[in-house]
């Protein structure tokens, strides 16, 4: 019977994928084909016992999404094109296929608003042209309407240039809109904006050239005839991607049904809420408890509808919001309804082991609180639209988490709360903060005459010193602007604490964390934001953050950029997230929670690679990311949405994210053991000398980081805060890449220090007030520029030696792989965009730990670009030093 069932579901499985050239609709119905077969399939290698966790993603995935890509087949959305409704305009744009100008579509716009100051809807293109000043320049567009209301094409910076549309008796007829742009105007978008009630207006054959006529000369437009789609377009990536999904799903099917023995995966039963140890999650699984890696999505509706799917796709965790408006709509009113609905998706969540991650959403707040408190409402970088200072406030939200949480606080599924959603205190200045910033400086310095020493100032109350306003430019710092830096941070740390303190309130064992962006812990550029790494640690259970790493999209890739962004010489922004991963880990041993993890750029159209995705997850988990939610899961048609271009439309991808969070769960104690290496070394973190010398000590720490990350050794921190708070370095080494400014307190430890001091470019000469140090550091000085490799050249003969090393095709170190090794467990990652080949320096055997495969480590093997690989190594080379 064995050889029949499987003859019978090989000659299905084993048939070709059809070839590019067949229609698109043909190559979704050829893998719609092969379902039953695969269900077969997996049906009997589960009646067999097998564990199917991992065919069963690459199904799941295909069963889904096959649908999608017939849908986006038959749905034209043009490339370029989208509609924005602002300030409560019931406007929206409609693709129709009813008489279009020319071609198969046209757009069509609907406004049901009566028209009201500053409310509009506007149709833009997404090309941002660049005119040349001085210059006439002719936009037109073909229009067909009977109703237009007001409708206008605009142009100029501050719209100053329009063209109002009339009736056009339901007839196509062109309207243009010639104007000359100055400087200001140079950055152009096609716009036309509603501001009234319309029944319809349609567009087609949109037109922007360099003359003084209408459609004369070259088109700058992009798409201009509306025919090139993007729901089209992600739907032939799509197609493509599942064609080589099936391909592997019929090989590694064939193979365990010739007897193969698929893997076991290591699943969260859902009965009980994982605890913290170091950055582990500990957790019960269907093997026993160990550690639990968690990865899946946010943030929204899609997410909580797809909960009984996530195990199928090889995910265990999404985040969920809430907000106190929803809870208190009123102010004599409590709606627990939501609160209701949480506690049946936790129910869902753990029946199906899949975590809830709760976001507060402090920000999510009602509108009669302002007019209660008017000066509550104050204008902020962040999402939050209230005054932090406001001493309404905390009493408020307090009230809330007991209410929102009293209900659900001992449902197993309540993995953790996220306390504020990208929390940035850069707020307008009010009579709250004023005293709150008064009465800081009176504790802090405790008297005038401190203050007026250190800032060289001669102030005679504490109530007549300014408030540095932080929407200012504080690029020249001073001793006034130092102190707010640090009164930021504390002040900020403080609201987040009352926040956690609320929670453990309700749920004292119920793990906290906070949102907050990675770059604003660490780039001095954001000094100002109040987020603290070391400070945010006081609050926090585990460490939480929002970070990006994007892919450079191959030949497309730029050559420079921003530390998050893949380039030529890297094949994604790896920096961002090992960097912040690290001080994260090095403030507090807790895992990492990146909660909106971002691999791909909002309304990005582009196809991307899923080695990006899974290189991206592995890594983060080695820098100590126990649990992530990525941004986001959800489709759309609407290319201007948040939610365009994101994961859900991407199978290789979802592909890619499910499978590593079922190889991470299966060596999770090997991961776990390098997570928890010590650092072999410490970067100093400085917030003074951020504040005093910002620019070029992020840059040579950005250096600094990535010289030591092609040594093999574990990268650590010690920060200003942590060496005011008594506490040594744990290493033989500190780096300090640009240190020129460090506290006096801090100093004063670091004094004491009996290791070595490493001063990249600078050695720190002053105090956190601009004075100089009583009794300067001591240390070598290593020269360096501006680049990288030049820094790991230098550095090299000062750094201990990795037990283990990896070494190029000419026997050199690598400077090209980045590994990491602890107790025989070694991992590799290549974030080059093109293949290395390496070898391990002394003769070394090793243990593939996810494939099973035996290797000659010695010998040379070859890591694709975004390879990641683990390792059990069987002899532990000893370091061959004059090889």
């Amino acid at each position: 019977m064995r050889s029949l069932f499987f003859a019978a579901t090989m000659a299905l499985l084993s048939a070709n994928v059809l070839s590019q050239t067949t229609a698109p609709s043909d190559r979704i119905a050829a893998l719609q084909a092969k379902l039953p077969a695969w269900k077969s399939s997996l049906d009997h290698l589960r009646a067999q016992g097998q564990d199917i966790s991992y065919p069963k993603v690459t199904y799941t995935i295909l069963e889904n999404f096959l649908p999608y890509a017939t849908a986006d087949l038959n749905t034209l959305v043009p490339d370029n094109w989208g509609f924005t409704p602002v300030n409560g305009s019931q406007s929206s744009m409609q693709v129709s296929h009813d008489h279009p100008h020319s071609g198969q579509s046209a757009l069509s716009i609907l406004n049901s608003s009566p028209q009201s100051p500053n409310r509009y809807g506007m149709l833009e293109c997404a090309q941002t042209l660049s005119l040349t000043p001085g210059v006439p320049y002719t936009f037109s567009v073909w229009v067909r309407t009977s109703s237009p209301g007001k409708a206008t094409l605009v142009a100029g910076h501050s719209w100053q240039f329009r063209t109002s549309i009339p009736d056009t008796q339901n007839e196509w007829r062109l309207i243009s809109l010639t104007f000359t742009p100055t400087k200001k105007d140079a950055a152009f978008k096609p716009r036309i904006v509603t501001e009234s009630e319309t029944s319809g207006i349609s567009f087609d054959d949109f037109y922007v050239c360099q003359s003084a006529n209408p459609e004369t000369g070259k088109n700058l437009a992009a798409n201009p005839d509306l025919e090139q789609s993007w729901t089209q377009r992600r739907a032939l990536n799509a197609i493509s991607d599942m064609e080589s999904m099936s391909t592997r799903l019929d090989a590694e099917l064939s193979a365990a049904l010739q007897g193969g023995k698929l893997p076991t995966v290591p699943r969260w039963t859902g009965t009980q809420r994982p605890r913290i140890d170091g950055p582990s999650f500990l957790a019960p699984t269907n093997t026993g408890t160990r550690p639990v890696f968690f990865i899946g999505y946010g943030h929204f509706d899609q997410a909580r509808r797809d909960i009984p799917l996530f195990p199928s796709l090889g995910n265990n965790i999404i985040q969920q919001e809430a907000g106190p408006h929803f809870i208190f709509p009123k102010p004599d009113v409590t709606d627990l309804s939501l609160v209701d609905n949480l506690h049946h998706t936790l129910q869902t969540a753990a029946a199906n082991g899949v975590a809830v991650d709760l976001l507060l959403s402090p920000h999510y707040f009602p509108d009669w609180m302002f007019h209660k408190f008017p000066q509550m409402r104050k204008q902020r970088a962040d999402f939050f639209p209230f005054s932090v200072y406001h001493p309404a406030v905390r009493p408020f939200l307090q009230r809330y988490i007991a209410e929102l949480l009293a209900p659900i606080k001992d449902d197993p599924a309540l993995f953790s709360i996220c306390l504020s959603n990208e929390p940035i205190n850069v707020e307008e200045p009010g009579d709250f903060a004023v005293l709150a910033w008064h009465q800081w400086l009176t504790s802090y310095h405790h008297d005038l005459a401190t203050l007026n020493a250190h800032w060289h100032a001669t102030y005679k109350t504490f109530d007549e010193i300014p408030y540095p306003d932080p929407r200012q430019d504080h690029t020249r710092a001073t001793p006034a602007w130092a102190d707010w830096v640090r009164f930021n941070q504390e002040y900020f740390a403080d609201f987040h604490k009352m926040l956690a303190d609320a929670v453990h309130a309700v749920a004292p064992n119920l793990p906290v964390h906070a949102k907050a962006t990675t770059w604003n812990d660490w780039r001095a550029e954001d000094i100002r934001s109040g987020d603290d790494a070391t400070f945010f640690a006081t609050f926090s259970d585990i460490m939480g953050n929002d970070s990006v790493n994007l892919w450079n999209f191959g030949k497309d890739a730029p050559s420079d950029g921003p530390v998050e962004r893949g380039t030529t010489k890297f094949a994604q922004g790896w920096l961002e997230n090992a960097l912040s991963y690290d001080l994260l880990r090095s403030v507090k041993n807790v895992p990492v929670f990146n909660s909106e993890n971002h691999f791909i750029f909002d309304r990005e159209p582009r196809w991307l690679s899923a080695d990006h995705i899974r290189a991206g997850l592995w890594q983060g988990a080695l820098h100590g990311q126990s649990a992530t939610t990525m941004w986001v899961w959800g489709r759309t048609t609407d290319a201007q949405s948040d939610e365009a271009g994101s994961m859900m439309e991407r199978p290789a991808c979802v592909e890619a994210a499910g499978r590593v969070c079922l190889d991470l769960n299966r060596v999770a104690n090997e991961m776990t053991t390098l997570q928890n290496k010590p650092a072999d070394v410490q970067i100093l973190q400085s917030t003074a000398s951020a504040t005093w010398d910002g620019a070029t000590g992020q840059n040579t720490l950005i250096a600094t980081y990535t010289a030591l990350s092609f040594t093999g050794l574990k990268i650590g921190f010690i920060t200003e805060h942590q060496l005011e708070a008594g506490i040594l370095p744990s290493t033989s080494i500190v780096l300090c890449p640009a240190v020129t400014h460090l506290s006096a307190a801090a100093a004063k430890t670091l004094s004491t220090y009996k290791g070595r001091l490493l001063f990249i470019a600078t050695a720190p000469i002053r105090d956190e007030y601009d004075n100089p140090l009583i009794a300067p550091l001591a240390g070598k000085l290593i020269p360096f520029t501006s680049k990288w490799l030049s820094l790991y050249q230098s550095l090299q003969p000062e750094l201990p030696i990795s037990p283990v090393q990896v070494l190029s095709e000419n026997n050199h170190a690598s400077t090209d792989i980045q590994w990491l090794t602890q107790d025989h467990i070694l991992n590799l990652y290549n974030p080059r965009p093109w293949p290395v080949k390496i070898h391990i320096a002394a003769p070394a055997t090793g243990t593939n730990l996810l494939t099973g495969q035996h290797q000659d480590l010695s010998s040379s093997f070859d890591l694709l670009p975004l390879d990641v690989r683990i390792y059990r190594i069987d002899s532990t080379p000893e370091p061959d030093l004059n090889k």
